[in-house]
């Protein structure tokens, strides 16, 4: 019983000093009713953050705080104050928020989307923008072309092998992690049964687990690692072995591999589809408990830490052996990996920071551009007159006897308007990745803490009547008239952006360029060779029942539930331009 109320007085303790204080003069933020002692708001925000924060902004406006545990969280829900704090005030708003296990035990602080806006996100950005950038994206649009005509060749052949319908999304994230395996290793695959394939996402949605499970709660509620810590700490050194190795083995692929050996008899994609699956998982398990509630700590982390430091080999093993197979092949093709090769050979890298930006590269390059066509795909289906119009100006502007190409993009403006308006519409983020404030700021006259978390709510400003008429309605006209491409509309104005999915400030999305080409190749190209048809269940008027874009599986990125279409071919020569 003494042990209970010592306790108690060091919780009452601590969330009091630890309570932010309002400096004289200024306002402390709205905040919603209701929350509770320690836990503050954790409980009310439930299963779909995204409506809640954008339910409490209705009523607290554009700006306002919750209590995650111990985390002092700020909602920003309006283009204005994202435009001001962000992006005009981006020197203290462009840090992550600190995770123990997800951050400093699984990537060993060496993640770079994740990292804080410190010394070693500084000398990281410029390689990365390097890498990505649009001059770099133009060089390689011949390797980014040939896979997105790959890819409407897989969906001719499974259109025509499946009678019923199909779901396109192991399609689309196998597009989007050919582009990245051969940008990053020259390798690439067969199709979606390739081992690889299996075994990328197999290890992805493990990784989405383990930060799923450890990556919030205890730097919400601290006081939990008191009771699970050296289990959680020996599950994030594993997953972080797990990583190590897998990546690891990645670069040695690369090294190895001579210029004629098919990719695709490499055992490696077995086993990176397994790994994938595996730290999602972790990720998942990681990802917010632990950094809201501490004291979970003391329960769990000694099995969550194993998991952890497993998957962490299993990654620096694998793509360890990509980046040995990139260094012993002499004769190999230019590559990411050989350009950070170099970075090592200069001193400014060592092997484990090759490793990470790999897995950074592998874990944003691959979901966020797969899942935005899966969504724009279901709108489109569900949209029939909007594919007409689309067919339309397809049919004007490209003709029938070749697929669109990147060049064709500024005269088709519909096109251009439908993946706009899909970012809006349904994009892949909600949330975004936190951002983090390490220093006391003042915004209106209310006073913003240190330390606190700042969410973007992307959802919550692409669902705002007064930016966007009917924001319920997939309505691409609304885009018309905008020439420019996400990325200069991003670093511009914040009333003249299109919309927020590739995030705010100096934390934009690096890997904006590759996305919008990815997206236009794709859209344009789907609708130039079919017709979406919805084929879910018949309703009581004997149609299919339109798709229902309201339910999603939401985490890092957020897709939709599993859908039923059909691809039917507009035109009799489709075969004979994919397929020569």
């Amino acid at each position: 019983m003494f042990l209970f109320y010592l306790l108690l007085a060091c919780l009452i303790l601590y969330y009091v000093v630890k309570k932010p204080s309002t400096p004289r003069g200024l306002k402390k933020l709205p905040s919603p009713a209701g929350g509770k002692f320690y836990f503050g708001h954790f409980l009310q925000v439930g299963l779909e953050p995204y409506k809640k924060f954008t339910e409490w902004a209705k009523m607290l406006g554009d700006i306002y705080s919750i209590q995650m545990g111990k985390q002092n969280w700020i909602i920003l829900t309006g283009d204005k104050v994202v435009g001001d704090l962000l992006q005009k005030r981006g020197g203290k708003y462009s840090s992550r928020t600190p995770s123990y296990y997800f951050y400093q035990i699984l990537t060993r602080n060496k993640a770079f989307i994740i990292s804080p806006y410190n010394e070693r996100y500084k000398m990281l950005l410029p390689i990365m923008l390097e890498m990505l950038s649009q001059r770099a994206v133009k060089e390689q649009s011949d390797l980014i072309d040939s896979q997105f005509h790959i890819l409407m060749q897989n969906f001719y052949r499974a259109s025509t092998n499946i009678k019923d319908s199909l779901y396109p999304k192991h399609y689309f994230q196998l597009a989007s992690l050919n582009i990245i395996t051969t940008l990053c290793s020259a390798k690439s695959i067969k199709d979606i049964e390739d081992p690889f394939y299996k075994e990328f996402e197999i290890s992805q949605n493990d990784l989405i687990d383990l930060v799923k499970i450890t990556n919030n709660l205890s730097d919400f509620f601290p006081i939990l690692g008191w009771f699970s810590n050296d289990k959680i700490y020996r599950r994030v050194i594993e997953t972080r072995r797990m990583d190590e190795t897998f990546y690891g083995k990645m670069i040695e692929d690369v090294k190895n591999v001579s210029e004629g050996k098919p990719y695709i008899e490499d055992p490696f994609y077995k086993e990176f589809e397994i790994f994938q699956k595996d730290f999602i998982d972790l990720v998942k398990i990681t990802n917010n408990l632990f950094d809201f509630f501490p004291i979970l700590g003391w329960f769990l982390n000694d099995k969550l830490y194993r998991r952890v430091i497993e998957k962490r080999r299993m990654t620096e093993t694998f793509y360890g052996k990509m980046i040995e197979d990139v260094k012993n092949d002499s004769k190999g093709k230019p590559c990411f990996i050989k350009n950070l090769l170099h970075k090592m050979d200069e001193g400014i890298l060592d092997e484990l920071d090759i490793v990470y930006t790999l897995v950074d590269l592998f874990g944003a390059g691959t979901d966020t551009v797969s899942s935005s066509l899966t969504w724009i795909t279901a709108a489109l289906a569900n949209n029939p007159e909007v594919q007409y119009k689309a067919h339309q100006e397809l049919d004007k502007i490209i003709g029938h006897s070749r697929l669109p190409s990147a060049s064709d993009e500024p005269n088709l403006p519909y096109i251009r308007a439908i993946i706009k308006e899909g970012q809006r519409y349904c994009g892949p983020i909600y949330l975004g990745i936190p951002h983090y404030i390490e220093e006391d700021d003042e915004y209106n006259g209310y006073h913003i803490p240190a330390n606190s978390v700042v969410i973007l709510n992307q959802y919550g400003i692409h669902m705002d009547e007064k930016r966007y008429e009917n924001p319920k309605e997939f309505k691409p006209e609304r885009f018309f008239g905008i020439t420019e491409n996400s990325a200069v509309l991003a670093n511009g104005n914040y009333q003249n952006r299109d919309h927020f999915g590739f995030g705010a400030g100096r934390r934009l999305c690096t890997g904006i360029h590759l996305a919008e080409l990815e997206l236009f190749l794709g859209v344009s190209r789907l609708l130039w060779c079919f017709k979406i048809e919805n084929a879910s269940p018949l309703g009581k008027d004997g149609k299919p029942m339109p798709i229902d874009l309201e339910k999603v599986h939401f985490g890092i990125t957020v897709w939709p539930e599993m859908y039923h279409i059909k691809f039917i071919k507009r035109q009799e020569n489709v075969e004979q331009v994919l397929f020569g």
